[in-house]
């Protein structure tokens, strides 16, 4: 399964401190900027960026840094189990008084509104992701409204939700979720 999603065990289970843990917590402290190679969930590939850290925090079984990303310019949320590279730059900055911390994922001005249909039990959808806009329909159904930045994010979530979930908006992702299962089963099939 992981292969035909293109996901690694990090991304399902984290139950160790990982690899750049120290060396984060390092840099936040004497207040250095960071460059790292890191391998997006959303996106699924890997960006090379400087990172001002804010917060390092472990949440829902997985450690963070949050910062401000230069290459994104704003504040971002990185998994630190992500980190394929981490390099301590000797640049000196100044964290914010308040610091952003452990707050609501920040989208991208690249992410996307996508709204989707989802039975009752996909409330969990609302506490795991803090983005997530949820109403409950008069069929007693659930219309989820989030800020998705990659359809390999949004695949592997309608995955997760199972058939009885859709997107609605926008209209061109409407079969990602059923495309997303054919092509595992496909992948499954073919290696055993």
């Amino acid at each position: 399964m992981e292969a035909a999603l293109g996901v690694h065990g990090a991304d399902v289970l984290s139950p160790k401190e990982p690899e750049y843990l120290q060396q984060a917590r390092e840099a936040l402290d004497e207040g250095e900027a960071i460059a790292i190679s890191y391998r997006s969930a959303a996106r699924d590939e890997v960006t090379e960026r400087v990172v001002e850290p804010y917060a390092v925090y472990s949440r829902e079984g997985h450690w963070y840094l949050d910062g401000y990303c230069r290459l994104a310019g704003g504040l971002r949320h990185f998994r630190l189990d992500r980190v394929q590279s981490m390099l301590r730059t000797g640049e000196r900055v100044t964290r914010p008084e308040a610091s952003p911390g452990t707050g609501e994922l920040v989208p991208g001005e690249d992410a996307m509104l996508v709204v989707l249909d989802a039975p009752a039990e996909a409330a969990w959808v609302q506490d795991s992701y803090p983005s997530v806009r949820c109403e409950h329909t008069p069929e007693g159904r659930l219309r989820l409204n989030l800020a998705v930045s990659g359809a390999a994010w949004l695949e592997r979530l309608l995955l997760r939700l199972g058939p009885d979930a859709r997107v609605l908006q926008p209209a061109e992702l409407s079969n990602l979720g059923a495309e997303a299962a054919r092509r595992t089963l496909s992948r499954y099939r073919s290696e055993t």
